[in-house]
């Protein structure tokens, strides 16, 4: 039954709420290979790949929110249900919290081991996996701002 449940939500999540954050990661891909070609400095590369993790996605996932949780052509339909809109309302919400993090963690892992991240110089003498975890903190906290 749980298991309808969430391929139902996924449904309401639509297309546009699963292909919302590949299609920002790829419009940053392609502009930072654009700016590459045209042999910007690498720092200007890095700072642009790295704000679209901090600002942008985060920005995204708060719009998807808005827009997702309160959603639902059947809503006087669910209010009556003995289930509340609560738990409907973080259902969305998780999901859309578990597919933008998936996405970002990925893309992240991608701008990491490209060189493209940008590593204050405080942690720079450190090893790759504290590297790697202090440098998700940039996406989590945002995410988690608009989220709420």
């Amino acid at each position: 039954m749980f298991q309808d449940r969430i391929w139902y939500e996924l449904r309401i999540l639509g297309r546009r709420g699963i292909f919302i954050p590949p299609l920002i990661i790829l419009t940053f891909a392609i502009l930072a290979v654009v700016l590459l070609v045209m042999h910007v400095s690498h720092l200007s590369v890095s700072q642009i790949v790295t704000a679209s993790l901090e600002m942008i996605l985060p920005l995204a996932a708060g719009l998807m929110t808005s827009t997702i949780v309160s959603y639902d052509s059947a809503i006087e339909l669910q209010i009556t249900m003995p289930t509340t809109y609560r738990l409907t309302a973080f259902l969305r919400l998780s999901l859309i919290i578990v597919w933008i993090s998936f996405s970002t963690l990925i893309s992240s892992a991608f701008v990491y081991h490209l060189r493209f991240w940008r590593i204050p110089s405080q942690g720079e003498s450190w090893k790759v996996l504290p590297q790697f975890l202090i440098g998700q903190l940039t996406w989590i906290a945002p995410l988690l701002w608009f989220l709420a």
